[in-house]
């Protein structure tokens, strides 16, 4: 096992008896964000195989650097949404308080790609105001899992449910900067219901509700009302303010290049995320088959226990039969 760390990042290398190599690593979040660290990831494999890199990082920060506009509406929002720490402020002693947390489970689902059009295509059956609904394949995923899992969860029918996603602004603000500019680009937005809402309606309900929540507050001019926000901080660096009791929180994306990275071993035969304990966490990754997704998501023992033996959420298509 060869280990490396520094400030920015951990890195791990274990070799098992077996033959087979894991490459582990973590990364400071305030640094990069998942689109900068796969790229990073796929560069550094090109790098061992004594390759040109194929797409070199961009570290421009210019559109980031206008002045900051006058305070608005959202600004309170913002607040609400986002902790800001003085990037001064010393480290607590004795290190941070330990937080009581509830026992939870981690397991991971595969949606192989039949199943995936089967969810976009529930999610987008009838009409909604005379329109036919655009949901992608991501939110009738993310819809299916906050459905399936506030189910699991056994929530009072007027109990608020969150479903947080953090979403990739890099094409959200004008002008636009490169596509690999290497940071942090991500902004979390919220989309809210109660239990009785998503148990007494369609998967569309959900997907829709998904949708309109990243339409909302990830569009350029919210964005940019985000850095401006941000701007007006002064040196401090943010953190999303969750809390996951009744609610979700999704990061990762089908569209990283983790099977790209090949360290001159061959392509990966499987991506995992770190181990968490937080109840409400989902990270969505590509899976080895072509057009299938990993998701790996923790609860509680017992509703994990309901989720993992709910067959319309493990069968979308029994969704459909059952209409």
């Amino acid at each position: 096992m060869h280990v490396l760390s520094t400030r920015e990042c951990d890195l791990q290398v274990t070799q098992f008896q077996c033959g087979g190599i894991a490459v582990a690593y973590s990364y400071n979040h305030y640094v990069a964000d998942g689109a900068a660290i796969w790229h990073f990831m796929k560069s550094w494999s090109e790098a061992a195989r004594h390759l040109s890199i194929s797409v070199l990082p961009s570290h421009k920060r210019t559109p980031f650097r206008l002045p900051p506009a006058e305070p608005s509406a959202d600004d309170r929002s913002h607040g609400e949404l986002y902790d800001s720490i003085d990037v001064t402020c010393k480290p607590i002693q004795g290190g941070s308080p330990q937080l009581s947390m509830p026992e939870t489970v981690q397991q991971l689902f595969t949606f192989k790609k039949e199943m995936l059009q089967t969810l976009k295509s529930l999610a987008n059956t009838g009409e909604v105001d005379g329109e036919s609904p655009a949901c992608t394949t991501y939110e009738a995923l993310c819809g299916h899992i906050w459905r399936s899992a506030t189910k699991a969860r056994v929530l009072p029918p007027n109990e608020i449910t969150k479903f947080n996603v953090t979403v990739d602004c890099r094409q959200r603000v004008s002008p636009s900067p490169p596509p690999f500019l290497f940071g942090n680009m991500l902004c979390n937005v919220v989309a809210i219901l109660t239990a009785g809402e998503l148990g007494s309606n369609d998967l569309g309900f959900a997907a829709r509700s998904v949708q309109a929540a990243i339409k909302q507050k990830a569009n350029p001019t919210k964005v940019q009302e985000l850095l401006d926000w941000v701007g007006r901080q002064g040196n401090k660096y943010f953190r999303y303010n969750l809390g996951l009791t009744n609610d979700f929180g999704v990061s990762g994306s089908s569209r990283f290049p983790c099977f790209e990275v090949d360290f001159g071993w061959g392509a990966p035969v499987a991506v995992r995320g770190g181990a968490s304990r937080w109840s409400g966490t989902i990270s969505i990754f590509p899976a080895h088959e072509c057009g299938a997704i990993d998701v790996t998501l923790i609860l509680p023992p017992d509703a994990m226990c309901r989720l993992a033996s709910d067959s319309e959420f493990l069968e979308p298509s029994m969704m459909a039969l059952s209409k």
